[in-house]
C-alpha cells in the first residue's frame, strides 16, 4: 500500500498481508479521506476489498460482521 500527497511532498509505503488471486500487479489509487470513512462504517476489524481492475469500483464487505453491509469505494485516476 502506497500513499502520496503531492501537495505537501509527503508519502507512505507499508507492506500487509492479504490474500489474492491476480497474477499481475494491480494499481488501483482510491482518496485517503474516503477510504477512512467507508471503513469507519464497518462493524469489524477485517473487512474484505474486492477489486477487479482500475476502472471499477472496490467492494468492501465485513469479514465476521455485517453481512448484509457493502460499501463502494470509487477509484481515481493515477499518474504513474
Amino acid at each position: 500500500v502506497q500513499a502520496e500527497n503531492r501537495d505537501f511532498s509527503t508519502s507512505g509505503y507499508e507492506t500487509i498481508v492479504a490474500d489474492t488471486n491476480i497474477e499481475n500487479e494491480l494499481h488501483i489509487g482510491f482518496n485517503s479521506t474516503t477510504l477512512l470513512g467507508l471503513l469507519a462504517t464497518h462493524t469489524t476489524e477485517r473487512v474484505r476489498f474486492a477489486l477487479a481492475d482500475p476502472s471499477r469500483a472496490g467492494v468492501m464487505t465485513d469479514v465476521d460482521g455485517d453481512e448484509n453491509l457493502l460499501t463502494l469505494a470509487m477509484p481515481m485516476m493515477l499518474n504513474d
